[in-house]
């Protein structure tokens, strides 16, 4: 969801859950059930280049989301905030031709992740 106006600066919130971050030793392994945080975005570039296997797109909005979750994740760290970031770049005429999401977790009871998907058509 963008916000209007199209503008480097333009900023809003939404809720959103962690999708990469799994529990080694326990059921259910997804946290996405019972986890929530408020991810704040931002429009930090409109002509960003993206390139993908079907090309150069351009002229782009380059659009970054930034979350927090305190998670238990082990014995020696106790709680830790955990970063929950995502990028995303909607080209004119396109719409939605990159994502990438990152959600890095210490070593202990979680595992984390990045994951990045690309328009193919």
């Amino acid at each position: 969801m963008l916000k209007a106006p199209y503008e480097v600066g333009t900023e809003w919130t939404t809720p959103t859950v962690p999708y990469l971050i799994l529990r080694r030793n326990e059921h259910p392994r997804e946290l996405r059930y019972s986890h929530r945080a408020p991810m704040a975005w931002r429009i930090e570039a409109v002509d960003d280049e993206v390139k993908t296997p079907t090309g150069t797109h351009k002229p782009c909005l380059r659009v970054v989301g930034r979350a927090k979750l305190n998670l238990f994740t082990d014995p020696v760290n106790g709680f830790t905030d955990v970063p929950l970031t995502s990028r995303e770049w909607y080209c004119q005429g396109k719409g939605l031709v990159k994502f990438e999401r990152e959600e890095t977790v210490p070593p202990g009871f979680l595992v984390g992740g990045r994951l990045t998907a690309v328009w193919v058509r």
